[in-house]
């Protein structure tokens, strides 16, 4: 488009815009007052009567093994070998595990962290009853190269 016709187009639209401004003015006699519009909107948002919430009766799943801990009680644990993002890389660490005669297994969870992946897959071995077992196999594992992590074994458990 030339030059030109770009200016006119433009002035054109300006031009439009201030006769949309000034044509209600004129024709109003130059009535219009701002702040005079009502609304059906009430002032205050009107919320419904709610009972007053208990407190729960048990800790919450992914607390309870921290609680545990906390506690002195028994506990079992778990040997994190790692968080994976995708499924196949995962399943792959698990097979290379089991080869070894470990009892590792799968745990997928959700991630809602904006810059992360949405589900990780995290690669465990055990649960163990004994801590000393777990950490036999940190140790196993260190002699391979694969770095590790111990943790505190819970169905529930949430992985950081």
């Amino acid at each position: 488009m030339e030059r030109k016709t770009k200016e006119i187009l433009f002035g054109a639209a300006i031009m439009l815009s201030l006769v949309g401004i000034f044509i209600p003015y004129v024709l109003l006699n130059g009535q219009i007052r701002l702040g005079e519009a009502t609304s059906d909107i009430p002032a205050s948002p009107v919320w419904p009567e709610q009972p007053p919430l208990s407190p729960p009766t048990q800790p919450q799943p992914q607390f309870q093994a921290q609680a545990q801990a906390q506690e002195g009680k028994d506990n079992m644990w778990v040997v994190s070998v790692g968080a994976y993002d995708t499924l196949q890389e995962a399943e792959a660490w698990v097979k290379k595990l089991q080869a070894k005669n470990l009892p590792a297994y799968l745990k997928t969870e959700a991630n809602f962290e904006p810059e992360s992946a949405l589900t990780q897959y995290w690669v465990l071995v055990g649960p163990k009853l004994q801590k000393q077992a777990a950490m036999n196999i940190m140790q196993q594992l260190k002699k391979d190269k694969i770095a590790t992590e111990l943790k505190i074994y819970h169905p529930n458990m949430v992985l950081e």
